[in-house]
């Protein structure tokens, strides 16, 4: 279902739990975990603007993400909400919760980070070139192809082969916008 731009589902009854997705996720990579969550909360997963099932131009601050959140909330009718995030979930949780604060219950702020190492500097030049090329018509699955390596280990990128080029093709029919 979309409600003001956000792609969502809701399943479950009980506390408010709303999960938000790294980057380069969907709310559907959530499904095994919500499955679980939803025996004892109302579990609601979205997609940001600008991710994969969300349609829209993605606003330029995580504040603005944060604003996307909170409209979400309110055309749901969740006063107040347990929020967890991953990545840059975490990020716009941080946001959200300071934004609103009386609208957040909890937050979980999973990987998400303000420091960045030199190797990692070097790495996010080499992300950064990758989705320049990607908005102006380059294979967007190379951005994908160098986080991969840094996410998961060997052992589960080999484990998980057929999953990982699935969601690569998810990621380079993104829209060229995502990228910017």
């Amino acid at each position: 279902m979309t409600i003001d731009t956000l792609t969502h589902v809701a399943t479950g009854d009980g506390p408010p739990l709303i999960l938000l997705n790294g980057a380069l996720m969907t709310y559907v990579a959530w499904d095994p975990l919500a499955v679980i969550l939803a025996k004892s909360s109302r579990v609601v997963r979205c997609d940001f603007r600008g991710q994969l099932l969300s349609p829209g131009d993605a606003p330029p601050t995580i504040e603005g993400h944060a604003a996307d959140v909170l409209r979400l909330m309110d055309a749901l009718q969740i006063e107040s909400a347990h929020v967890a995030g991953v990545s840059f979930g975490a990020l716009a949780g941080l946001a959200l919760a300071a934004a609103a604060p009386a609208r957040v219950r909890s937050l979980a702020a999973i990987s998400g980070t303000d420091r960045v190492s030199p190797e990692t500097q070097s790495h996010c030049r080499q992300l950064a070139d990758a989705c320049r090329a990607a908005l102006a018509g380059g294979d967007g699955g190379r951005v994908f192809d160098l986080v991969t390596p840094v996410t998961w280990s060997p052992a589960f990128l080999a484990a998980q082969s057929e999953m990982l080029a699935a969601r690569r093709q998810q990621v380079a029919a993104l829209p060229r916008a995502w990228f910017s």
